[in-house]
């Protein structure tokens, strides 16, 4: 077995995964009723704006029903066992909390016919205020779907001490803090003020790669840090795929999960994610095991699932042969 075999074959879980985002092509080519290209951008602008338009039109519990099963199907072929799908403020305010828990319950009974665990995390954009935020965790705390595991902050994650009160709400609720963070260089403080309000996990967090204080303080407190390669690269949050940082945090001890972000915005898969630490960061198939088994542990997970995932993971991928 090859190494590309090896990664596809892995058993995996995806702990960052954007409702939006990562809505197959096809689907929203049937939304919009035409056969040209629908996802195509030249930077984070363009991403922003797509990533905008894609949401919109996830307005209905029919859609976020049929984007499920696709992004289901998708994750099934690809040997994801596991899925944390972020929803936004945006889809929850069209669809409201009631209409999309039920759509979102019936989507998770449906994936785990294809041995597919699904769980939820509402998050809000920094840039769209108190309001909005307030709006996300109302929901949250008063009319979730069954597997909300966590509450996130996401778009823009300049002053995230601002959310202290609603990440406060959601914690003393038992939902897990998921927050984006310090993505750009510059911005380790954001990665502060997560760690300040009890993140279990942070997204992207790449700026840390220049701080060794920050990367200690990641490593003490062994909170996972959600690297997602291709989209590190394709929004500049890192020059390239032979500069991504994926090794110098895992060589000062900080845990890392390999995630896709928007897979079908950046045309990715959780794979190919994979192979690029591999290529690009110089992870053998044995290392790719060891990131396999820590987004296994990092997930918002019951303990018989995670061992069953576990289990897999240790007894149906074998090592490629050098």
């Amino acid at each position: 077995m090859d190494l590309h075999a090896f990664a596809a074959r892995l058993p995996k879980c995806e702990l960052h995964a954007h409702l939006a985002g990562s809505v197959p092509e096809p689907v929203v080519r049937g939304w919009l009723g035409t056969d040209n290209p629908s996802y195509a951008f030249r930077d984070f602008t363009g991403f922003l704006s797509q990533y905008g338009r894609v949401e919109q039109l996830v307005d209905t519990p029919d859609r976020v029903h049929e984007a499920l099963a696709a992004m289901v199907d998708a994750w099934a072929a690809d040997h994801v066992v596991h899925a944390e799908v972020r929803v936004g403020r945006a889809t929850l305010a069209r669809i409201g909390a009631r209409r999309l828990a039920d759509a979102l319950d019936q989507a998770a009974a449906d994936a785990a016919v294809q041995g597919v665990s699904l769980a939820w995390i509402y998050e809000f954009d920094g840039a769209a205020g108190l309001q909005a935020a307030d709006h996300v965790v109302d929901a949250a705390l008063d009319d979730p779907p069954q597997a909300l595991r966590a509450v996130g902050l996401s778009g823009d994650e300049s002053g995230p001490e601002r959310y202290a009160q609603q990440f406060r709400q959601a914690a003393s609720a038992g939902l897990a803090l998921v927050p984006h963070a310090g993505t750009f260089p510059g911005t380790t403080h954001q990665i502060d003020v997560a760690l300040h309000h009890g993140a279990v996990r942070i997204g992207h967090a790449t700026s840390a790669a220049r701080d060794p204080d920050t990367l200690r303080r990641l490593a003490d407190r062994q909170v996972t840090v959600e690297m997602s390669p291709t989209s590190e690269v394709m929004i500049g949050a890192v020059p390239g795929p032979r500069q991504h940082p994926l090794e110098t945090f895992l060589a000062a001890g900080v845990p890392v999960a390999l995630c896709a972000d928007d897979p079908a915005l950046f045309r990715t898969t959780l794979t190919s994610e994979y192979l690029m630490a591999a290529e690009h960061c110089g992870q053998s198939a044995e290392a790719l095991r060891a990131l396999a088994r820590q987004a296994a542990r990092a997930a918002l997970l019951d303990e018989p699932r995670r061992t069953s995932i576990l289990d897999e993971i240790d007894s149906r991928s074998h090592t490629p042969r050098s």
